[in-house]
């Protein structure tokens, strides 16, 4: 049998889909000012990111990505620090458009790793590499790599050229912003594009509370003011008078007695057909995530159903602790479950995972005429257009009391925005379809979701929902590479589908059955890495 301490399955073919093809990283329509000819938008897969490696030093990385977010265009990159740990550990070469080195790396080891994404560049792929330090100018890139193989890292000082200096304490913009455009091909702030970062640049803003019946929205009031009077230091606020003190990171103010002239209240009802989910809407134009008035009452419950929507999210969240880039026309939403525990779901909440994109994609199905613009599942909830192009996916936290389960569900979808990478709308238009608006997108996924929610239940129903979701997943006979933790001995297995827990299934060559599950970020269905961590 495989041994029990497994730890990562790398994928070398994928059956029936091809190998996924490398693409430069223009983020918008315009032509490349860069040498080379550029893809068109259509062409990502993913935001690009954008990684400072600045030898963990929190304040030098806060400094380094407030200066490019006020250089680069809003909603294109996904800006994370590297540390030294994931230099060596983690796969994050592959998705990064630009490698900032903000400081000199203390480990040789270290130096020729950050070296090696740019001499192991895939060919054709349009890798940047910055060298961006306050101890010293700009390093030439070749220059950098001939130090890396020096026996002391401080060499790197040596073979630095003076060209331009860059630090994020004194730093020429229009210099670096040259770079970033010119060499590096990316979205930067130009005059040309002053009203569109006006338009997507807002500060937090005041929601509305939304609800069809009188008396459940004053009952919804009375428990909201108790459960934030009974919180010390609750992360965000809600407040019912939109009129006292303005909205911020720490305070949300709703306005219960008016109507949103951004959130068409009355097509939203009248396509809602659930007896629970999305009856009480909280609807704000820009806030910080959809999550933060969930997470600052848990474990307690604001009101089983309740959904929070927003047209803009400043802090939008993913899985593994990854950002989520959440551009005006991105339908983004966070739900309140609660279960019973001793209920099939109760027992198995984390089928959740399941359940959400399966919900999501069904809707679409039922919105939609194409069969082209019906989008895949990418394990476990993922919502792709094809097998290469991410336009949405779920987050799921949970917590558990004597009586009950709560379950805090996020899930945002690319649906009328046109970057970072493709539209849901931009795919049914070219069908021939009518674009979906976000009430009536959002009304059909919680109808869906409620009457999968019911249908797990009752008997029979998680074998049922299970089918469905096998009937929309990318991974159906896909051939994948088993690999014990600190050993090179790969077995070859093939993808089954998936358990009662919503884990996956694997049979290796001899017939043995894993499971394994998702370990944040150190694995990729679609880029060759999961990580296993269940056997049977």
């Amino acid at each position: 049998m495989f041994p029990s301490f497994c730890r990562v399955v790398r994928i070398r073919q994928q059956v029936p889909y091809g190998p996924l093809k490398q693409v430069p990283w223009r983020t918008d329509p315009r032509p490349s000012s860069a040498s080379g000819v550029t893809a068109p938008l259509s062409s990502q897969q993913k935001p690009p990111n954008i990684l400072i490696f600045v030898n963990d030093q929190e304040p030098l990385f806060n400094k380094c990505r407030a200066l490019l977010n006020s250089l680069l265009l809003p909603d294109r990159y996904l800006i994370y620090q590297l540390s030294n740990e994931s230099v060596s550990s983690a796969p994050w070469a592959e998705n990064t458009a630009v490698l900032i080195v903000a400081a000199l790396p203390k480990s040789r080891m270290v130096a020729a790793k950050l070296a090696e994404f740019w001499t192991n560049r895939p060919e054709g792929d349009n890798r940047n590499f910055l060298h961006w330090s306050p101890e010293h100018p700009i390093l030439n890139r070749d220059l950098f790599l001939e130090a890396t193989e020096s026996t002391s890292p401080s060499a790197l000082v040596n073979a630095s050229i003076v060209s331009h200096s860059f630090s994020p304490d004194n730093s020429n913009p229009s210099v670096l912003r040259e770079v970033l455009e010119k060499s590096f091909g990316l979205a930067v702030r130009t005059n040309a594009n002053v009203d569109e970062e006006s338009a997507t640049e807002q500060s937090y803003t005041s929601g509305f509370l939304l609800c069809e019946d009188e008396g459940k929205k004053r009952a919804f009031i009375e428990r909201a003011n108790l459960l934030f009077s009974m919180k010390k230091d609750p992360s965000i606020t809600l407040t019912f008078d939109d009129r006292k003190e303005a909205a911020s990171a720490k305070h949300l103010p709703l306005a219960s007695g008016k109507v949103s002239p951004s959130w068409d209240i009355m097509l939203y009802f009248t396509k809602l057909r659930s007896r629970s989910l999305g009856r009480m809407l909280i609807y704000v134009p820009v806030v910080g995530s959809t999550f933060d008035a969930l997470d600052a009452v848990m474990p307690n419950v604001l009101h089983p159903g309740l959904a929070v929507v927003a047209d803009r999210q400043l802090k939008g969240r993913g899985r593994g602790g990854n950002n989520w880039l959440s551009p005006i026309g991105c339908a983004m939403f966070s739900l309140q479950l609660v279960v019973h525990p001793d209920t099939p779901l109760g027992r198995r909440s984390c089928f959740m995972n399941q359940l959400v994109p399966l919900a999501i994609v069904q809707a679409i199905e039922t919105l939609t005429i194409s069969s082209k613009a019906v989008p895949k599942i990418k394990w476990p909830n993922d919502i792709y257009l094809g097998k290469d192009t991410k336009i949405g996916g779920v987050l799921l936290k949970s917590s558990n009391t004597a009586d009950s389960v709560v379950i805090s569900v996020g899930a945002g979808l690319n649906l009328d925005n046109a970057y970072p990478t493709i539209s849901l709308n931009g795919t049914i238009t070219a069908s021939g379809d009518s674009a979906l608006s976000r009430e009536e997108y959002l009304a059909e996924v919680l109808n869906h979701l409620e009457a999968a929610i019911e249908e797990f239940q009752q008997p029979g129903g998680q074998e049922s929902l299970t089918e469905r979701y096998l009937r929309y997943w990318l991974h159906s006979g896909q051939q994948v590479k088993l690999r014990t933790a600190g050993c090179d001995e790969e077995v070859s297995a093939v993808v089954m589908g998936i358990d009662d827990f919503g884990y996956l299934i694997v049979q290796d060559e001899m017939g043995v059955r894993h499971t394994v599950h998702p370990d944040g970020n150190s694995f990729d269905m679609m880029r060759n890495l999961i990580a296993p961590k269940l056997t049977r």
